[in-house]
């Protein structure tokens, strides 16, 4: 089982410690997309179609699991997202409500922690994707569960990974 800070989401804070926004391990499920905008035109009779690779890729990534109520959840887990939210215990509804304040109220861009990858840079210059460092990334959307009183909410989150002009 992974530690529950191997895959994280924080808020960059210039002269202070970046926010975390939410903690997706040990319970979630990541999936990057790299999509590549291709030029292709169809031919006519036997000829081959025409296909020309601009490089110009798309990086998206997404990311399913369960939030579950602090009390739930192992001692250093449990301790961390209580201090999160501010709350003890905590609960699913505390950590999903705070993940929608952030997207929705807060903004980007924020950092994401994949066990060796992250995704934290804010220039070009900053990437090394050779050594898992990507640009950083925004909310796209997130789905939480629509009902309440759960101490399990399942989630879904889409991320577009880019770097600001």
């Amino acid at each position: 089982m992974a530690d529950h800070t191997e895959v994280r989401l924080e808020k960059p804070r210039e002269n202070a410690d970046d926010d975390v926004v939410a903690y997706f391990a040990p319970n979630f499920e990541v999936q990057p997309s790299f999509d590549n905008d291709l030029f292709t035109a169809e031919r006519a009779t036997s000829r081959p179609t025409v296909a020309r690779d601009n490089q110009q890729y798309s990086h998206e990534l997404s990311v399913e699991g369960v939030f579950e109520d602090s009390d739930r959840l192992p001692d250093a887990h449990r301790a961390d997202v209580e201090a999160m939210v501010g709350s003890s215990p905590a609960t699913a509804r505390q950590q999903v409500n705070r993940l929608v304040h952030y997207a929705t109220q807060v903004g980007g861009p924020f950092y994401l922690y994949e066990g060796t990858d992250e995704y934290t840079a804010e220039s070009t210059a900053a990437m090394d994707v050779q050594n898992g460092v990507y640009p950083a990334v925004q909310i796209a959307s997130v789905e939480p569960p629509s009902q309440g009183g759960l101490s399990r909410f399942e989630y879904s989150v889409q991320f577009v990974v880019g770097v600001p002009r």
